[in-house]
């Protein structure tokens, strides 16, 4: 038996009347999924909390803007950034330290650590000033990020010289003791009076070394050194002329900070300069080292 055929007969206008219902169901079938999308988007972004954009435009008419916006630092996840110096001879570190930059919290948190801290890498049980001397930067940058539990974004270097030419390059730093300094260890030796001192290179540098060698309470005022040369030397003269400071800096010292890197944060930089950013310190980064 034959199957039958079934025809339909359908004018022009039916069919355009087909065409146009179809798009149309399409058109607002993208519209709806799109708004659904939207919402949920927004829901997330303000943590399913509207109130602060329900509020906004209230708000709006009622203040002056305290701060910079800073809707982009809600985007920024903590970067970590380590700085390193070693002596001319390359057999020694003056310092190895960790700074966490939270655009989101406004904070630097910054840890100073001992050259003499040992952690394992590929097999290898060593301290951080011998995984320098075995593997160089590379080889640091990852014993550090082991020791602390984070992941190293960024890292600079530098030999005593290249690191006073990149202080005086900036400017000079200021500095107040509660009490005057004199410190004798073998050939080293510093005084500071007691007071607000304006330090150059070689001065903050010694400082640094100082604290070195006075253990665990040197490491903290270490910590808090770095964090102080971040907030005095991120700010909106130095910006005015970055560029320049960017290429003086670059030039002497050691670093995977590329000029577009630096090009990329001027947005961040620059909310740096305009924000109230705390400083704080800590001896490790994680509660189990090693």
């Amino acid at each position: 038996m034959s199957r039958k055929s079934k025809f339909s007969f359908k004018t022009e206008k039916e069919r355009q009347r087909q065409k146009t219902k179809r798009f149309l169901v399409g058109f607002f079938s993208f519209l709806i999924a799109f708004a659904c999308f939207s919402t949920l988007y927004l829901l997330i972004t303000y943590d399913f909390d509207l109130s602060p954009l329900l509020n906004a435009r209230g708000e709006e008419e009622t203040s002056e803007p305290t701060e910079p916006v800073s809707e982009f630092a809600k985007e920024v996840t903590p970067l970590h950034f380590l700085l390193f110096c070693t002596n001319s001879e390359v057999s020694e570190l003056r310092f190895v330290v960790v700074v966490r930059v939270d655009m989101n919290k406004k904070v630097f948190t910054v840890c100073s650590l001992s050259e003499n801290e040992r952690v394992s890498v590929d097999g290898v049980n060593e301290t951080f000033l011998q995984h320098y001397l075995n593997g160089g930067a590379k080889r640091l940058v990852t014993a550090v990020e082991r020791f602390n539990g984070i992941k190293i974004d960024r890292y600079i270097s530098s030999s005593d010289n290249g690191f006073k030419k990149a202080v005086n390059s900036i400017g000079q730093f200021r500095l107040t003791l509660n009490e005057q300094i004199n410190y004798r260890n073998g050939d080293f030796s510093v005084m500071f009076i007691e007071g607000e001192q304006k330090l150059r290179g070689d001065d903050l540098l010694k400082y640094l070394r100082y604290c070195k060698f006075i253990g665990d309470e040197g490491l903290d005022l270490q910590a808090k050194t770095v964090g102080m040369m971040l907030t005095q030397y991120i700010s909106n003269e130095n910006l005015s002329k970055s560029d320049a400071l960017f290429s003086s800096v670059i030039n002497n010292v050691e670093s995977n900070i590329t000029v577009m890197d630096f090009k990329s944060a001027a947005q961040a930089l620059s909310f740096i300069a305009q924000t109230g950013f705390k400083t704080e310190t800590v001896a490790y980064f994680k509660s189990t080292v090693g």
